[in-house]
């Protein structure tokens, strides 16, 4: 939603001398006065639109329905002045009504001098030559104007109207704080004090201009104001009906966080939106991230679903999809600030498919279920793999795509290695190719601009290259020291990335530029190998030292950690070397692929490595990695694609395109629920339907 503030004021008076037949003109007099100079009578016309007339046509205006009086001050530079207060109601007889306005004409005293001249309008007509005490002002503005004989006028006032009802068209809104950045639109319609729309424009603007301002309870640094399209903290001002309000949220906060906007209008009274995110948490540890891990009809779990500041009369509903078998709900109770149901598991394995659908009436917060009763292991229908062919084109050798990641515009994009270009095929199999002449790519990103992302070498020197996904053109080099392995959006929401090379390196990049480099060499040891990095559940950017077979962070300020030693830390019997990318899993566990002992995983919090999967066909530092949506990790795994089930004991099962031989690199969840990959020699794009 957008705020719009609806305010357009123009008061045109048309100004002319006391003369004869005709178009009157204003009387001959000498150059403007001095202090103490003569004034002149003139005249004006006020034009007021009555209550059913609407506005169209060439410019949006406000001249509120509702004037029945108006005070002209003049005052010129030299020191003239005078104040004129007119009836400009209904039932003056200075006034004529037809074709849906009212005209009145006013005499005022002027100056031959450069005047200014100030308009008010109120809601009441004068009383023995005065304004009531008791009227209201509807609008006000002023010009200024050199009045001389040659001027004959017209003369414009944009007024700006004076807003007595803000009209916030809702006290209360919430949001799904489930860690996806939202928008949330205000909106407000100003009233004047006889309840006419107020629409200002930026040569009238508001009289008393809306001040906005926001303050958060529990938590801080979750909301921000953008004003207009561009954050403003907060607090921000609206000045005229264009002016666009809206709140950004980052999705995060914990139960508890809320936050409240607050409006105000000199002489109006202030009013205030309540926003709450919807959290819904679990006391069981089979609830993480939005996903419900049950094991048959022994699991009942406890939902709790928390809105801040909720009015009491807030209710909740709870909708299952998909789930007949797998998972049934009892129904929900509270209202208001917190309410509660209870899911049990059923008698039907899913590893997809089964979701719960909580709805406030405003946000709508999914859970996703899996369901593994008796702690069987879930099948997995279907299993098939469509191969797609990239390159068709006979004058260009086949493609050989790596890298793989999901783009903004929903498609999923990959690196062709061989003819140094981007590729990114739909979810229905289109594929588009986008060539860059002597270029060759490591690794791709989508970024946090809506913009794509790549570790580019271009003519013996290396970048990060970003390029529009719309077009595939470039739109900036930022250069690097050496050459780029992977990269990631991190949690400041900078590019990071690792670089190899004789000084190896992490470094950022800010989607505007700036480009900053951080030397490993002092940090984790002799020869360091960086390859995979990835945004951390912590905070922290973790990623791979191949060489030295450790697993490290680094902050956003650059302070690096040794996080984990996979030659030491590793289970009896495990005694693997080597790394290279890594995942996040949906129980904010880290897997590690690229290790010849097998797939790692790690607790990020404590540090700690919790298993190690061996896979059949051995892995290298080609070996990417990703979590599924189904609660398992894929990885590549040389000629297959293996599938690590979480839910199973990390069972493993693995896939073999049906294309042979071949070398499977690059792996992304698609927006269809299928993982794509790529293969690397063969010229193929495969996608496995879990």
């Amino acid at each position: 939603m957008k705020l719009r503030v609806a305010l357009t004021l123009i008061a045109a008076l048309l100004i002319s001398g006391c003369g004869g037949g005709g178009s009157p003109a204003l009387p001959s007099a000498p150059a403007p006065s001095s202090p103490g100079g003569a004034m002149q009578k003139i005249k004006m016309a006020l034009v007021i639109p009555l209550p059913s007339k609407t506005t169209s046509g060439k410019r949006a205006s406000f001249v509120s329905p509702s004037a029945a009086g108006a005070s002209i001050a003049v005052s010129g530079s030299h020191g003239g002045s005078a104040t004129t207060v007119a009836d400009i109601s209904s039932a003056s007889s200075a006034c004529t009504t037809s074709a849906g306005q009212r005209t009145c004409t006013v005499t005022a005293s002027a100056p031959f001098d450069t005047d200014t001249f100030t308009i008010s309008l109120y809601d009441a007509a004068p009383v023995s030559g005065s304004i009531p005490a008791t009227a209201h002002l509807l609008s006000t503005g002023s010009v200024t104007q050199t009045i001389t004989s040659s001027f004959t006028g017209p003369l414009s006032v944009f007024v700006g109207g004076q807003i007595a009802n803000i009209g916030l068209s809702s006290t209360y809104a919430s949001a799904a704080a489930d860690g996806t950045a939202q928008s949330l639109g205000i909106t407000v319609a100003p009233t004047d004090f006889g309840n006419n729309p107020i629409v200002a424009g930026t040569s009238d603007p508001y009289a008393n201009p809306i001040a906005v301002s926001l303050s958060e309870t529990g938590g801080s640094g979750h909301m921000h104001l953008v004003l207009n399209g561009s954050p403003s903290g907060t607090s921000a001002t609206l000045t005229t009906s264009s002016d666009s309000i809206s709140i950004a949220y980052d999705g995060g906060g914990s139960a508890g966080y809320s936050a409240a906007v607050t409006l105000s209008a000199s002489g109006a009274a202030s009013e205030t939106l309540a926003v709450s995110p919807m959290f819904v948490t679990s006391t069981s540890p089979l609830y993480a991230s939005g996903t419900l891990s049950l094991s048959g009809s022994a699991s009942t779990i406890p939902i709790t679903v928390q809105e801040a500041s909720a009015p009491a009369s807030l209710s909740y509903t709870v909708a299952l999809s998909g789930c007949t078998n797998i998972a049934s709900n009892t129904a929900v109770t509270g209202t208001g600030v917190s309410s509660s149901f209870n899911v049990t598991g059923g008698t039907t394995a899913s590893a997809s498919g089964c979701a719960i659908q909580i709805a406030d009436g405003i946000t709508t917060q999914l859970i996703h279920v899996v369901n593994s009763p008796n702690g069987a292991t879930i099948p997995l229908p279907g299993n098939t793999i469509t191969e797609y062919t990239v390159q068709t084109n006979a004058s260009n050798p086949p493609a050989s795509p790596d890298a793989m990641t999901e783009g903004p515009d929903g498609r999923i994009w990959f690196t062709d290695v061989l003819n140094g270009q981007y590729g990114a095929i739909t979810t229905g199999g289109t594929i588009t190719l986008y060539p860059n002449t002597f270029a060759t790519y490591s690794d791709i990103v989508a970024g946090p601009d809506g913009k794509m992302y790549g570790l580019t070498s271009l003519s013996g020197s290396d970048y990060v290259s970003k390029f529009d996904p719309t077009t595939g053109a470039n739109i900036a080099y930022y250069h690097m020291q050496g050459p780029g392995n992977a990269i990631t959006v991190g949690p400041d929401g900078k590019l990071w990335f690792t670089e190899g090379g004789s000084n190896p390196q992490i470094g950022s990049v800010m989607p505007s530029g700036n480009l900053t480099e951080y030397s490993i060499n002092p940090i984790v040891g002799a020869s360091p190998d960086p390859r995979g990095i990835i945004k951390g559940p912590d905070g922290q950017l973790w990623f791979c030292d191949n060489y030295n077979s450790r697993i490290d962070t680094i902050d956003v300020n650059g302070n690096f950690a040794v996080a984990v030693d996979l030659t030491q830390a590793q289970p009896a019997g495990a005694s693997g070397t080597g790394c290279s990318y890594l995942t996040v899993d949906a129980n904010n566990k880290i897997w590690v692929a690229g290790n010849s002992s097998g797939v790692v995983q790690i607790d990020p919090f404590t540090k700690q490595v919790l298993a190690v999967v061996p896979i059949s066909s051995g892995m290298g530092i080609t070996s990417h990695i990703a979590a599924g949506a189904d609660y398992a990790v894929y990885v590549s795994d040389g000629a297959k694609l293996a599938r690590i089930s979480i839910l199973a004991g990390n069972s493993v099962t693995e896939y073999s395109p049906p294309t042979t031989p071949s070398s499977v690199r690059g792996i992304a969840q698609g927006p269809d629920g299928r993982i794509w990959f790529s293969e690397d020699g063969i010229n193929k794009v495969g996608a496995l339907t879990p």
